[in-house]
């Protein structure tokens, strides 16, 4: 996972130690993602620090984008694309066609998502006041989740 804080804005480096924060919920949902046989780049950039509620409904969303390239396009290239500023914090989920890969790990297949579906998912994103568009992109599929930043309250909004 790579990882980009933009500092120009005067972040401090508390900000930088909570994005690797942010890394490392992701981090687990990637690793099964990838033992399931699609090939994700993930990249944020992060012009804020991101809430606990911002990071939860982040993870929530990338569960999601993650399980449907999963069962729907098996042995695809996967690109998560996380970033913040103006106010908003914005997710972008994109798979290419499936391409199943031999020995396919098929049960972590079964176990990724969170049994909420897009129209849950758009159901969360909605009552932080943000919008989730998903549908074809090319030859792939787009999950792009964006929703107005809420303020970080303590020094451990990120855990």
């Amino acid at each position: 996972i790579s990882t980009t804080v933009d500092t120009s804005e005067g972040d401090s480096p508390t900000a930088a130690e909570k994005s690797v924060g942010l890394s490392e919920l992701f981090a687990p949902h990637v690793a099964a993602a990838r033992r399931a046989g699609v090939q994700v780049s993930t990249s944020l950039d992060l012009r804020s620090v991101p809430s606990s509620q911002d990071a939860h409904l982040l993870v929530r969303v990338l569960r999601e984008g993650l399980a449907n390239a999963v069962r729907h396009a098996p042995g695809s290239e996967v690109v998560v694309r996380i970033s913040s500023g103006a106010g908003q914090v914005q997710m972008v989920v994109t798979n290419g066609p499936a391409r199943p890969v031999p020995g396919q790990d098929v049960a972590v297949t079964t176990t990724m998502g969170s049994g909420l579906g897009l129209r849950g998912l758009q159901e969360l994103v909605g009552e932080a006041c943000g919008e989730l568009v998903a549908g074809p992109s090319g030859a792939g599929y787009e999950l792009r989740a964006s929703f107005p930043e809420h303020c970080a309250t303590t020094e451990t909004a990120v855990s």
